[in-house]
């Protein structure tokens, strides 16, 4: 569960997205910035940002549900 402060949900509702800390794992070289952001069917999910500019990152399980649309019909070939 993602707890944020009443500053951290006044941004999200503004911004979109609310950078929540650093997190570096093995085999990164740096940590990176990790942000939450609300998906208006999944609800909070956290990431991070990929590429340049301010492109939020995208829910996993919206990515989950386009893959099995994409994928499921062209394997019943």
């Amino acid at each position: 569960m993602i707890k944020l402060s009443l500053w951290q949900k006044l941004l999200l509702k503004i911004n979109g997205a609310v950078f929540i800390g650093y997190e570096k794992r093995e085999g990164w070289t740096e940590a990176n910035a990790i942000f939450v952001c609300k998906c208006s069917i999944h609800g909070l999910y956290s990431g991070m940002r990929h590429g340049w500019g301010d492109c939020n990152p995208q829910c996993s399980k919206c990515l989950e549900d386009l893959a099995t649309k994409v994928l499921v019909p062209s394997q019943q070939i």
